[in-house]
């Protein structure tokens, strides 16, 4: 698994944690940070030794770590017994992917009554919840605080694409040591299939690119991953998030 897509991960949580005043950690080769109930992002993160798995689930038992618990999918696998006999169950799996400058094909389609504008006020932050929310953090929620540091941090950049002057796709990048990572890329149902999240994703790398970025990263859900390989992106092993069951 490429490292460059976990560091992205981890530098954006240190970055919500420092934001909104949580209690975060770093360590070589894990990144977490421990939020209420509910909140987005609550999570330790990272590609730490396998050895290492027991003493991890074990904080987390203890609440000394979040309850979510991402590692790559095919080290995970190999310790599925341990996962099983302490409670912990795959919720979650995803594509890491990445994509360098000279391999980047734009999407060129403009779709029709579509326009994409990049969040700089309440009302353009609100549009953007408006649709990352419900698709994305259905049972979740951002403390205001840290929409607000969303906005004014100069790492990331938030777009909320309208039809017909109504929000209906959203998306951010986060720029860290010259690599982006894509996150929150979400269509409201009924408007999926128009081409809305390829040109919002498009649009955020074509930024990242011009500002002298070396490499973009996300990690894609099976049903998102076409997209991103129309655009040049390339695999780079599964992700998987563990649940302690009943935290």
């Amino acid at each position: 698994m490429r490292w460059s897509i976990f560091e992205n991960i981890i530098e954006l949580y240190l970055l919500a944690g420092k934001t909104v005043g949580l209690k975060t950690g770093r360590e070589k080769h894990l990144g977490w940070i421990l939020n209420k109930p509910g909140y987005w992002p609550n999570s330790v993160i990272g590609l730490p030794p396998e050895t290492e798995y027991l003493s991890i689930i074990q904080k987390i038992e203890k609440g000394l770590l979040p309850p979510f618990l991402t590692l790559p999918t095919d080290t995970a696998q190999n310790h599925l017994p341990l996962f099983r006999q302490h409670y912990m169950r795959e919720v979650l799996r995803w594509e890491g992917m990445f994509l360098l400058k000279e391999n980047f094909y734009p999407y060129l389609e403009k779709p029709e009554n579509y326009i994409i504008k990049q969040v700089s006020n309440i009302q353009g932050l609100n549009d953007w919840t408006s649709v990352v929310l419900p698709v994305m953090l259905p049972n979740k929620s951002f403390p205001e605080k840290l929409l607000n540091g969303f906005v004014s941090s100069p790492k990331l950049q938030l777009l909320t694409g309208y039809f017909n002057n109504q929000p209906v796709a959203s998306g951010m990048a986060f720029t860290i040591r010259n690599v982006s990572g894509i996150y929150f890329i979400a269509t409201l149902p009924e408007h999926r299939g128009n081409g809305y999240a390829s040109a919002i994703v498009s649009k955020l790398i074509c930024n990242c690119f011009e500002k002298g970025v070396k490499e973009v990263i996300l990690h894609a859900s099976d049903a998102g991953k076409y997209i991103y390989l129309n655009l040049g992106f390339e695999a780079a092993g599964g992700m998987s998030t563990f649940w302690k069951v009943g935290r």
